[in-house]
């Protein structure tokens, strides 16, 4: 048989459809990709500056061990 007008309007409400949950579909997956871009740099920032804090603890207590050896001590407590 052949097609109806209904199925005419039928194919273009179906296709406003797709067309509507493609664009929701799209805008909520960056959504989702910015915000997991935004976590990942700001815990990779994170992670390096606590390193640096923490490499700097190191070499303050390096070197307050190196002075006290340096002036006659010989722990490293």
């Amino acid at each position: 048989s052949s097609r109806s007008p209904y199925d005419y309007l039928l194919h273009q409400h179906e296709h406003e459809f797709a067309m509507v949950h493609r664009e929701v579909t799209t805008l909520r997956n960056n959504e989702v990709n910015n915000r997991l871009q935004e976590d990942t740099e700001v815990g990779v920032y994170r992670l390096k500056a606590n390193i640096k804090a923490r490499k700097a603890e190191i070499d303050a207590d390096l070197d307050r061990r190196l002075d006290g050896i340096r002036n006659g001590g010989l722990s490293w407590d």
